[in-house]
């Protein structure tokens, strides 16, 4: 039987779909929410090539992502271990589920 399992979640659709279906198939598993920030998006961002203006932007994206992984314990009455990362994304999520 499955014991742990890795959700990248990032509240899109395709994560809401994906997380509800590892509930729905592991409800009693340990179900982390993997968030990865893509320091790429950063230079989309405005005052990011100011050092204070690249911290608010990660802080901003963590918080982010917090609230976003409150909600999905909200809306799934579920506990569920989170982890935020940065880097890219599809890499990212390799490296953390393999370590």
């Amino acid at each position: 039987m499955t014991k742990r399992l890795l959700v990248a979640y990032d509240g899109t659709p395709q994560a809401e779909e994906a997380l509800e279906f590892a509930i729905d198939e592991w409800g009693g598993a340990d179900i982390t929410l993997l968030y990865v920030i893509n320091p790429v998006e950063a230079g989309y961002s405005a005052g990011v090539g100011i050092p204070s203006g690249a911290e608010e932007w990660f802080e901003q994206a963590k918080a982010d992502a917090e609230e976003l992984f409150d909600e999905a314990a909200a809306e799934y009455d579920v506990e569920f271990r989170t982890e935020i990362a940065v880097g890219r994304p599809p890499q990212t999520i390799v490296d953390v589920a393999g370590g």
